[in-house]
């Protein structure tokens, strides 16, 4: 992993930044660094990982409720999936090829996934936004529907 994430760093000249979502995560940063990847560490409430994600240009999150806060903010993310919740939350937006069994994960396919949507990530924002928006509607009109007398 911290392989391919040296190769990604060297290919599109990006910076990391590490979500912490939860205090234990803490060491990740520290045993990144010790492989020579440094990266920002975000950590606060809800609202500043939200402004974090909208900052990225893609996300890629082992725990599914990375990829639901970057998609909120119509960040695309590749999702690390150790559960299948992860695959079935690409797939309601049409992006389970962003989606990589953890278990099964290699450098190579990583990489090939983050060149895949950083050099072409204006259909990766679309996809969200629709589909998202999409959401929000059917999810209003429920709301609304539910609440009104009958």
């Amino acid at each position: 992993f911290a392989n391919a994430i040296k190769s990604i760093r060297d290919e599109h000249h990006c910076d990391f930044r590490y979500f912490v979502h939860y205090d234990t995560s803490l060491v990740i940063q520290p045993l990144l660094a010790l492989k020579g990847i440094e990266m920002e560490v975000i950590q606060g409430d809800p609202e500043a990982l939200i402004r974090g994600y909208a900052e990225l240009d893609l996300n890629i999150g082992g725990m599914l409720h990375s990829c639901i806060l970057a998609h909120s903010v119509d960040t695309p993310a590749i999702a690390l999936a150790y559960d299948i919740k992860h695959r079935g939350f690409m797939e309601l937006f049409g992006l389970e090829r962003n989606c990589l069994p953890a278990a099964s994960l290699t450098a190579s396919a990583l990489i090939d996934r983050v060149r895949d949507v950083l050099n072409c990530p204006v259909p990766h924002r679309e996809t969200i936004i629709t589909t998202r928006q999409h959401f929000e509607r059917i999810t209003h009109d429920f709301a609304r529907a539910s609440l009104s007398p009958h």
